[in-house]
């Protein structure tokens, strides 16, 4: 349902792991001063908001997002494949009246 991450890794990493070094960029994008940035690196905490605008930016954040589309792409085309195949009738899967899953099943 959620898709926040329970466990993200330390704030240095995800620094550190940012397309840019640019502190003064990272820091306007949060909306803190380039200080603040600077302790939340070298204490290692960060308000949760800014922790996770972070993580989101970070690769590790992008690779989870990449691999929950393709999760999603690739169960929605089986759907679509099965529904080609089979009528509404054998269909074990519910389908929403209208989708175009829904459809392809009625034909």
């Amino acid at each position: 349902m959620f898709k926040t991450p329970t466990q993200t890794p330390p704030v240095s990493t995800l620094l550190d792991d940012l397309p840019t070094r640019d502190s003064r960029k990272i820091a306007r994008h949060l909306g803190v001063t380039e200080n603040t940035l600077k302790r939340w690196a070298n204490t290692g905490n960060a308000p949760r908001p800014a922790h996770l605008a972070l993580f989101w930016e970070s690769r590790c954040g992008l690779f989870g997002l990449d691999c929950g589309i393709w999760n999603r792409d690739t169960l929605r085309l089986g759907m679509i494949r099965y529904g080609e195949s089979h009528t509404l009738e054998r269909c074990p899967i519910s389908f929403p009246a209208g989708s175009p899953t829904y459809r392809t099943c009625q034909q």
